[in-house]
C-alpha cells in the first residue's frame, strides 16, 4: 500500500532556504515517517494473530525512511515469516503442511481438552510411551488431521490486520507530515 502526500511550501523565501538546507528536510521527514511506520507496526501487532507471539514480534517498520529527492521516502511494515501473508490475506482450500498444525494444536491443547502429561514430546521422540501418553497422542493426531481437512475444504480466513492498521494510521498521516512540515519551517527560518 502507499501513502502519496504532497507538502508544498508556498513563499520563494522559505524554498530557497530549504534548498540550502536539505538535510534538515531529510531529517524531519524521515521522523515523520519513522512515526508512521511505528504506529503502523504498533497497531497490527495488536491486531495480529497470537499463536506464538512470533508473528507479532517479527512485524516491525523495515529500517528507517530513507529519503532522495526524486523518489520521495519509503519505508515497510511487515514480517519476513512465512505465515505472515496467509494470516493477512487468506488462503484457498489446501491441505497444510502437517508440522505447524501439529504444532498449533499442541499449544492449543486446552482448547480441544488433550490431557497430556509434561515431556509428552520428548517421551515420544525418544520412541518411549507411557500408558497416558499413548491416548494424548492419538487425540492430538486426530485433531491435527481434522484441522488440516478444515484448512483444505474452506481454507483461511483473512485476518487484516496490517491493512486495517495501515488504513487507521493513514486517517493521521497528514496531521503527523503537517507537525513534522512546521518543525521544518520552524528550523529553517530560524526563532
Amino acid at each position: 500500500m502507499k501513502i502519496d502526500i504532497k507538502v508544498v511550501f508556498r513563499p520563494a523565501d522559505l524554498l530557497r532556504r530549504l534548498q540550502a538546507a536539505p538535510h534538515i528536510v531529510e531529517e524531519e521527514m524521515g521522523k515523520a515517517l519513522d512515526d508512521l511506520m511505528l504506529q503502523i507496526a504498533a497497531r497490527a501487532k495488536r491486531r495480529a494473530p497470537k499463536h506464538r507471539g512470533a508473528l507479532q514480534q517479527s512485524l516491525s517498520p523495515g529500517g528507517p525512511g530513507t529519503l532522495t529527492w526524486r523518489r520521495g521516502l519509503h519505508a515497510q511494515v511487515g514480517s519476513s515469516l512465512p505465515e505472515a501473508a496467509p494470516m493477512e490475506y487468506g488462503t484457498k482450500p489446501h491441505w497444510p503442511p502437517y508440522a505447524p498444525i501439529q504444532d498449533w494444536v499442541w499449544l492449543n491443547r486446552r482448547k480441544f481438552s488433550v490431557q497430556a502429561p509434561k515431556g509428552m514430546w520428548k517421551r515420544l521422540g525418544a520412541g518411549k510411551y507411557t500408558e497416558g501418553d499413548w491416548g494424548a497422542y492419538q487425540q492430538m493426531e486426530r485433531i491435527t488431521f481434522l484441522v488440516r481437512r478444515a484448512i483444505a475444504r474452506r481454507g483461511l480466513k483473512e485476518r487484516r490486520y496490517l491493512r486495517d492498521s495501515f488504513e487507521e494510521v493513514f486517517q493521521k498521516a497528514k496531521r503527523v507530515v503537517a507537525h513534522y512540515a512546521n518543525n521544518i519551517v520552524r528550523r529553517v527560518t530560524g526563532p
